[in-house]
């Protein structure tokens, strides 16, 4: 399938790890997010069930039998990290693969903040509008290198901040 690249905004919070929290729980509450494993009928999401059961088991940990249901029966996961663990390395395409939270720097499964040079690569200002961050997200997207991560841009209006757009890479 390959990877995705996606944006979302949410009215700004000076914790950004809060905003990222909601935000996902609203995505994942409104299911926008790629289930790959509904793709497939419930004897092929039996198989994934077990597939998964043995990875665990591997690594010396247990499946949780409801979660397997859950999986077989109704394709519909009960929270965002089953949805991770039943995506896998596909990914769910979405911010959801954001399963660490904020960092300060670029790496796998966290967002981080647009530098102070990119802003104004981007955007000639360090407190963009919310027009200026809108017309400029593909260019921002682009600027992410590596999948299953992003970064997050805050949109200003008359000097106050107003928005958090997050922005990112991920799936596969």
């Amino acid at each position: 399938m390959g990877a995705s690249g996606w944006s979302y905004r949410v009215d700004y919070d000076s914790d950004v790890g809060a905003a990222l929290g909601r935000l996902q729980r609203q995505v994942f509450t409104a299911g926008q997010y790629e289930q790959a494993w509904n793709q497939f009928g419930p004897e092929m999401r039996a198989d994934m069930a077990r597939d998964l059961a043995e990875m665990a088991e591997m690594m010396g940990e247990e499946l949780d039998p409801e979660s397997v249901v859950r999986l077989t029966e109704t394709g519909e996961p009960a929270t965002i990290d089953e949805a991770l663990m039943w995506a896998a390395d596909s990914g769910t395409h979405s911010i959801l693969d954001i399963a660490y939270g904020v960092a300060d720097r670029p790496d796998f499964g966290y967002v981080t903040a647009l530098d102070a040079a990119s802003y104004q690569r981007f955007f000639g200002t360090t407190q963009p509008t919310v027009e200026e961050v809108e017309a400029k997200l593909l260019e921002v997207d682009s600027f992410i290198e590596e999948r299953w991560q992003g970064v997050y841009v805050v949109a200003y209006l008359d000097r106050e901040p107003v928005q958090l757009f997050f922005v990112g890479v991920s799936g596969d």
